[in-house]
């Protein structure tokens, strides 16, 4: 789900040793101005695709919609979840930033979620509702802008 760069660093580290599906919901981005509702019936849509295509781990590399993974009940899919989310409080976990404060640049609703406070990492929220579209259109220069 999302994250074409995710995909990318798969395929450098892994190579040809697996295949992979890319799901792109291109249809319905950006996913930053949806409901939560909305995320999670396009989540378990994209899962029950997922669960036809008989994969064995479905990554969520899209942040907004890891911040509510955690409440679609995935118990009847047969494959493995891991998200951006999760990912990150690991990551949190094993490399402590005393003293320092992070800056999350995320779509409005990633940071309204407030999910980011389980990281337990002393972090500035900073909504950038724009982001996602100008890094997918590949305005990386207006993307940069954006946020300062």
């Amino acid at each position: 789900m999302g994250g074409i760069a995710v995909l990318k660093r798969f395929v450098e580290k892994y190579g040809d040793k697996h295949e992979y599906v890319y799901f792109g919901d291109s249809a319905r981005a950006p996913y930053g101005n949806k409901t939560k509702e909305e995320l999670k019936s396009y989540v378990i849509e994209i899962a029950d695709h997922m669960q036809e295509r008989d994969v064995d781990v479905l990554i969520s590399a899209c942040n907004t919609s890891s911040m509510y993974l955690h409440e679609v009940d995935f118990e009847d899919y047969f494959f493995q979840v891991i998200s951006l989310y999760d990912v990150m409080k690991d990551y949190f976990a094993k490399h402590k930033f005393r003293n320092q404060k992070l800056a999350l640049l995320a779509t409005s609703t990633t940071i309204d979620s407030r999910r980011y406070l389980d990281w337990k990492v002393d972090i500035a929220p900073i909504k950038c509702p724009k982001l996602v579209p100008l890094i997918e259109a590949g305005d990386f220069d207006q993307a940069y802008d954006e946020w300062l």
